[in-house]
């Protein structure tokens, strides 16, 4: 869970239309009232901090101050319809700390935007080989989608994903994006169901999301696929999306329809897409209209045409005062990947990707 200090929410929390900031100030007076407690003769100044409330108008993304019970200031983000402000997320009584993920994990529905709790973890596949003179059979890892045997002959179309297998759909029709041998005909891209803050946690946890996704949908094409293959189409310092997406030889299309998004490794990196993502890993079709007031249909991907990275990305994804790079799940084009720059307690998507 995202913890942020209360001494950084006293800075001015960061908004950004394309390629600018809007800088949050908060006015405190003083009432000249003091307060006195039942056990102390100490008096004190309470801020007088009015929060935005939430029946105001306001632009979507933007950041604003508040006040918290017992005198202390949060911070409150504006949704995506600009028809008021969120909840005032306050530091923790106990901790001293500010919850920026309060709501929990989601899908997004057209009018949600909750952020997803990403928590720091990495790829623990683990494999178990049972070895005698005749036969020699694996488990099931954490990453593979269904369960594979080796030692015995493959068995293309029988649903069970096994070693010589690129992808496994119950069947040996071609055109479908696993043909009748079993080798993918087309990478796979989609956008998440699942949403997030900016400060996420760094690229392994965009990945770690990613593969989560893949191995729990349960119909094909995305079933079948090695989840373990799946990586964000983001980048970060010293992890560039070139470096991260490698090339293998085909298409990529979407999960829903199979329609082509890029033709190659090439024009995926150069953010030259030919048509929007528009759908999540479920099928779900993403609401609205392309544009950065959009909110449910924007991606976090930090990354220039080019798959180089942009200079908004969050601190490298930790950082949730600062600023980080989105694209538009339904633009086509570069807009897919930068379309503009908002806060990093803004909630975004990702892209996920299907590595050869």
């Amino acid at each position: 869970m995202l913890r942020v200090s209360p001494a950084l929410l006293a800075l001015p929390l960061l908004s950004a239309c394309p390629g600018d900031l809007a800088r949050a100030t908060t006015a405190t007076t003083s009432t000249g009232e003091p307060t006195t407690t039942s056990t102390t003769t100490t008096s004190t100044t309470t801020p007088t901090t009015t929060p935005t409330t939430a029946s105001e108008p306001c632009i979507p993304g933007k950041i604003e101050p508040c006040l918290c019970p017992g005198g202390s200031t949060g911070a409150q983000l504006c949704g995506p319809d600009g028809a008021g402000f969120e909840p005032c997320l306050c530091p923790d009584a106990t901790t001293g700390t500010t919850d920026a993920t309060t709501h929990g994990p989601t899908t997004l529905e057209p009018t949600t935007t909750t952020a997803l709790t990403l928590t720091s973890t990495t790829d623990t596949t683990a494999t178990t080989d049972t070895t005698d003179t005749t036969d020699t059979t694996d488990t099931t890892t954490s990453d593979e989608t269904t369960t594979g045997t080796t030692g015995g002959e493959t068995t293309c179309g029988d649903g069970a994903l096994q070693d010589g297998e690129e992808c496994e759909d119950s069947n040996q029709l071609p055109g479908d994006g696993c043909d009748a041998s079993c080798k993918r005909e087309v990478l796979l891209i989609f956008a998440t169901s699942a949403v997030t803050v900016g400060a996420f946690g760094g690229v392994d946890n965009a990945d770690t999301t990613c593969r989560d996704l893949v191995g729990a949908v349960q119909t094909p094409p995305l079933k079948g696929r090695r989840a373990k293959n799946f990586v964000a189409y983001l980048s970060a310092p010293g992890a560039d999306a070139s470096s991260r997406i490698h090339d293998g030889g085909l298409g990529y299309a979407r999960p829903k329809d199979l329609a082509i998004v890029a033709k190659t490794h090439m024009e995926l990196l150069a953010g030259n897409f030919q048509i929007p993502l528009q759908y999540d890993e479920t099928g779900a079709q993403i609401p609205g209209e392309p544009g950065c007031g959009n909110m449910p249909a924007l991606v976090w991907t930090g990354t220039v045409a080019g798959g180089m990275t942009a200079d908004d990305h969050c601190g490298n994804w930790m950082d949730p005062l600062l600023v980080g790079q989105q694209g538009s799940a339904l633009s086509s084009g570069t807009a897919a990947i930068a379309s503009c720059g908002l806060s990093c307690l803004a909630t975004g998507r990702f892209y996920c990707v299907e590595n050869p």
